[in-house]
């Protein structure tokens, strides 16, 4: 909730370190993003291309799909049935990529994993003093 908070308070206010009341709204900052910030613009375009290409070709290739798989009028119906419900029946097969914490946009470093083969690091065991026991106040 404090993220949303913060960015409405900056969008909305002239200095985006100082909370915004009614008196110090301001538009100002999403005027300037949609009319004077060219990259803006562009990247409204593009969103609106792609997005109606997609629908529409994917539109298209259901229709086409469904006809075909319903009035069986090609060999192989049945497997192009199955392949049209493959994506959502089957996972993807591709791990979704994650951004780094700082939002600096670098990559990742690389896991520090032993090759293939070999056992991976034992942990280091807990110190006594951290390990609650019966009767005690403790984490777990």
């Amino acid at each position: 909730f404090l993220p949303y908070f913060a960015l409405l308070n900056a969008a909305f206010s002239p200095n985006a370190t100082t909370l915004v009341t009614p008196a110090t709204a301001t538009l100002h900052n999403i005027v300037f993003v949609f009319t004077e910030l060219s990259s803006t613009q562009l990247a409204l375009k593009n969103t609106v291309i792609l997005g109606a290409s997609t629908a529409t070709i994917g539109t298209v290739l259901a229709l086409v799909i469904a006809y075909v798989t319903t009035r069986r009028a090609i060999s192989g119906h049945r497997l192009l049935g199955f392949l049209a419900t493959a994506p959502v029946a089957v996972p993807p097969l591709e791990a979704p990529q994650e951004l780094p914490a700082d939002g600096t946009g670098e990559e990742l470093p690389p896991l520090d994993l032993p090759p293939a083969g070999q056992d991976l690091p034992q942990e280091q065991p807990v110190p006594p003093a951290a390990v609650s026991t019966p009767g005690s106040v403790g984490l777990f």
